[in-house]
């Protein structure tokens, strides 16, 4: 299998999170790549020419005491709900 490294950032990152895993490159011609199940933000395009990108609001660290989805205390403090990637064809 050959290995794609990303940003030293993010694989140190994964590698603490997920020890053992491969980190795999995105699809041949893929120009974005959205991932998950991380809890911290990523946007970087230093794989080839794909732009990676994930964008997690991570737990919501008051659940039990919030009255509604306004008062969440998330804990991705970069996670932004306002983010729009667009798309060209």
């Amino acid at each position: 299998m050959k290995i794609q490294l990303a940003s030293d950032l993010h694989l140190e990152f994964l590698e603490r999170r997920f020890p053992g895993e491969p980190i795999i490159e995105p699809a041949t011609g893929a120009d974005l790549w959205l991932h998950g199940h991380v809890h911290d933000s990523f946007d970087y395009s230093d794989v080839g020419r794909c732009r990676v990108v994930a964008n997690p609001a991570g737990y919501v660290k008051n659940l039990g005491l919030a009255r509604n989805p306004c008062e969440f205390e998330l804990e991705n403090a970069q996670f932004n709900k306002s983010l729009v990637l667009e798309l060209t064809v």
